[in-house]
């Protein structure tokens, strides 16, 4: 039987589904529109499926759909040339209204019904090209297009992300996770953690730099000029090709391929 365990304490799942019983907030669906003008896009505190597509226009066009709660619960504001969109902050409640578990993330679980009325929340954007792509504390289906500018992604749970075109890549991953790159142009960083799958399809770096462990895997289609990887646990690395310096380091059963 499955326990649910926060700060090292028991919840009864049964009390809690009881007193909740009923209580669960409105399932229909609403959309939200904004626009906005800037070059840089900050996500964070996410539970949604994004999709971030470029655009001719020089504006930054937000669709958000999901249910009344999270669409009027959802923060989005502008600092300079900054576009910020922010869910709830972490909550410490649980909700139960009956035991199908949807995600758990950090000190945030929750538990919903899903009786074919479950709305999971998405954000549809389109942004100029070379808009600059920050997201952090998102669970879900995240899709990128060719903005050819710089991504940087910290994720912590469940989550799948495929990007088309990048400049800059920074990943910083814990959790489960598979992540696409189509075409590299500029940098990777990568700090991964847990169960997560990395692949760069194509492309060329000055710097690629890695630092892995748990069980992550990275397949690195690509040639870089410099490299430094460390690899620890069970994870595995491959790269195309280093042209240039490579320090590498392994430990445990970790294994690091290049040019294999």
């Amino acid at each position: 039987m499955s326990r649910l365990i926060i700060n090292g304490q028991e919840v009864d799942l049964e009390k809690v589904a009881k007193e909740t019983k009923g209580k669960s907030g409105s399932t229909a669906a609403k959309e939200r529109h904004e626009t906005f003008t800037g070059d840089v896009l900050e996500l964070s505190n996410l539970y949604a499926d994004i999709d971030i597509q470029p655009t001719m226009s020089s504006k930054i066009v937000v669709t958000v759909t999901g249910t009344e709660d999270f669409v009027d619960k959802l923060m989005m504001s502008q600092n300079d040339d900054t576009v910020f969109i922010s869910g709830s902050k972490i909550s410490r409640s649980v909700t139960v209204t009956n035991s199908s578990v949807v995600c758990v993330s950090g000190n945030d679980v929750i538990i919903n019904t899903d009786n074919g009325n479950h709305i999971k929340p998405s954000l549809k954007i389109t942004a100029p090209i070379y808009t600059e792509v920050r997201i952090s504390g998102a669970a879900g289906d995240i899709t990128i297009g060719n903005l050819q500018g710089d991504v940087d992604l910290g994720l912590f749970a469940q989550s799948t992300v495929r990007i088309a075109g990048v400049r800059h890549l920074g990943l910083k991953l814990s959790g489960q996770g598979d992540i696409v790159v189509e075409e590299i142009t500029g940098s990777a960083i990568m700090d991964i953690s847990g169960h997560n799958n990395v692949k760069l399809l194509r492309g060329y770096v000055e710097m690629l730099n890695i630092d892995a462990s748990g069980m992550g895997k990275v397949d690195a289609q690509i040639t870089a000029k410099c490299a430094r990887i460390d690899a620890s646990g069970m994870c595995d690395i491959r790269v195309k090709e280093v042209t240039g310096r490579c320090r590498e380091h392994h430990s445990g059963m970790s294994h690091i391929a290049i040019g294999e």
